[in-house]
Formats: C-alpha cells, structure tokens, sequence
C-alpha cells in the first residue's frame, strides 16, 4: 500500500472514530446518495453556522467545545472528500485547501449542512 493509501485510510478511520453521532441526509443532487454525517446534540444536522463557529474559536489557548468540534468536522470532511477520490478523478489538493474551501462556502452558506459543503467541494474537485 503507498502512503498516500495509508494516509487517506487513517484520515477516514479518524473521522468516523471522532464522530459517535451520524446521521444518513437523502442529498438531493443530480446524482442522489446518502452521506452520513455529523448531528448535532437535538439530532439535526451540523450546519456550516456550526462550522464557522468551530471556526472563530479554533486560535483559542484553551480547549473548547468548539474546538472540539472544529477537528470532529475537520476530519469527516477529510474522510468524506478521500472517500470519494476513490470513485472520481479529481483535481489534487491538500488539507489546507479543503479547509479554506469549506471555510469560504459556510461563511456564504451558513445554514447549508456541513455535509452540503463537503459534496459541493468534491463537486468542485471533479476534473
């Protein structure tokens, strides 16, 4: 297996360990499928409001809640978009480009699933 491989297995198993909460979301695209995804605490979907808060607390010195969820939502968008390298050619990038990506989207979406933004950035990728 090369690293990359390797990589991109640790990221996923990283991102479906840190979420105990996941909920299946019908997204309705042209190609319709079932992504599972963060919930919040009253089981509805993290929004990118959740992210950009996530986002404001992250350069703290303490650790918050909202740190917290900044990596849980870090690492399932990172699990979701290699995921989905394995059915797609898509244009390379690395993390900082999908979290400044995810970022720019919830900062003008942010009432859309955080699930929304992660299939709109692999939409995105798609070569």
């Amino acid at each position: 297996m090369n690293r990359h491989r390797i990589t991109a297995t640790a990221i996923l198993a990283a991102g479906l360990v840190a979420l105990p909460h996941v909920e299946a979301q019908s997204v309705g695209r042209r190609n319709p499928f079932m992504m599972y995804g963060p919930i919040t605490r009253q089981g509805t979907a993290v929004t990118c409001g959740a992210w950009n808060v996530a986002d404001i607390e992250e350069g703290r010195p303490i650790v918050s809640q909202g740190q917290y969820n900044r990596a849980n939502y870090t690492y399932w968008v990172f699990g979701f978009v290699s995921g989905a390298t394995l059915h797609a050619d898509m244009r390379v990038t690395d993390l900082d480009g999908i979290k400044g990506w995810i970022t720019k989207y919830c900062r003008e979406h942010p009432l859309d699933p955080l699930a929304e933004a992660a299939a709109e950035l692999v939409e995105a990728l798609r070569k």
